[in-house]
């Protein structure tokens, strides 16, 4: 289910996607979320809370504001699931994602909805159904990257700035605050003549790096033959699009797991590498956030005041065991 919802929203620009039957936990679903969201999309999900299977979920485009959970989230029903979602952008759209599970008495419903299609592609055993809403479309994410240009750094120029600053001469200050100062601000200064802050705004937008031609040749002729099948409505070119369907499927799923498996092998110690494949397959932030603070100083200190008490802490602790040895060692004595 996961790899088919992620290529579908990445081949039809889904900006948001209802689904049911999740089958994903309160605690432990991050790698099965990980999979099912392209870049720049977020899911919210609610699970089933008793049993096996169930739960619906709700994949949606950054762009959009998502404000809150609603007021349906907060009752227990027992014939169906749902989950209630706000989004707030120029115009609020209220969404609300409802999973039945299939009983004996069943009645059809119709939706007051133009431009619906039907899309069958296995997503989660159930199909796709595709309808446009008239609200402007939400833009892609963006983010600020400030970068240096490294390759081809001049070393001997960066030696010779770092000796003509004199930080290498025997009179430097033996205050270690304004020593570090000092380095800090020669150095950066030599860095940024030599090798400029670049920032610059990127688009986030899906990606799939193990994405090869071959796939993007199977998934047109599957898109041929979906077009067949909706022009002649015969059977056999159902069967023929269904079945390029599955083609497609597992083509991605093995090419996404020997993409992952090289990159695992290839780079074994590569911690840094590692971990930051494994975050981006879970959907981690990686943003990076300091507590709050008043100033650099006030946050300075409560860091040096944290480690400070850690130590007196560790230290505290070795002095109690080295008196409970001392103390078994005069008993077997």
């Amino acid at each position: 289910m996961q790899q088919n919802s992620y290529h579908f929203v990445v081949d039809y620009k889904v900006d948001l996607l209802g689904i049911t039957e999740t089958w994903l936990h309160m605690e432990g679903s991050d790698m099965a979320i990980g999979e099912l969201c392209p870049n720049g999309y977020r899911l919210l999900h609610t699970p089933r809370l008793t049993g096996r299977g169930g739960g619906v979920g709700l994949l949606y485009k950054q762009g959009i504001g998502f404000k809150s959970k609603t007021r349906l989230c907060e009752h227990s029903f027992t014939s169906f699931e749902c989950m209630d979602v706000t989004f707030v952008a120029r115009k609020s759209l209220r969404v609300i994602v409802v999973y039945r599970p299939p009983g004996e008495n069943e009645t059809e419903s119709a939706l007051s909805l133009k431009n619906v299609t039907v899309v069958e592609q296995f997503i989660s055993y159930h199909k796709a159904v595709c309808f446009n809403l008239s609200l402007r479309k939400p833009v892609n994410e963006r983010s600020t990257v400030v970068s240096r240009k490294l390759k081809g750094f001049d070393f001997d120029a960066f030696n010779e700035m770092i000796i003509s600053t004199g930080l290498s001469d025997g009179g430097v200050s033996h205050c270690i605050e304004l020593l570090a100062k000092k380095y800090d601000v020669l150095l950066c200064k030599a860095l940024d003549k030599l090798a400029p802050k670049r920032t610059r705004t990127i688009v986030i937008r899906p990606n799939a790096p193990w994405y090869n031609e071959e796939i993007a040749t199977q998934k047109r002729k599957r898109r041929r033959l979906e077009r067949k099948w909706r022009s002649t409505s015969l059977e056999i070119d159902r069967v023929n699009y269904l079945e390029q369907c599955n083609v497609v499927n597992a083509m991605l799923y093995k090419t996404k797991e020997q993409r992952y498996s090289t990159v695992i092998q290839d780079n074994a110690l590569d911690s840094k590498l590692l971990f930051r494949t494994v975050d981006k397959l879970l959907q981690r932030n990686t943003d990076l956030r300091y507590p709050s603070a008043n100033s650099d100083q006030e946050l300075a200190n409560a860091f040096a005041d944290f480690f400070s008490a850690k130590i007196v802490r560790i230290r505290d602790e070795l002095l109690v065991r080295k008196e409970q040895l001392g103390e078994l060692l005069m008993k077997d004595f």
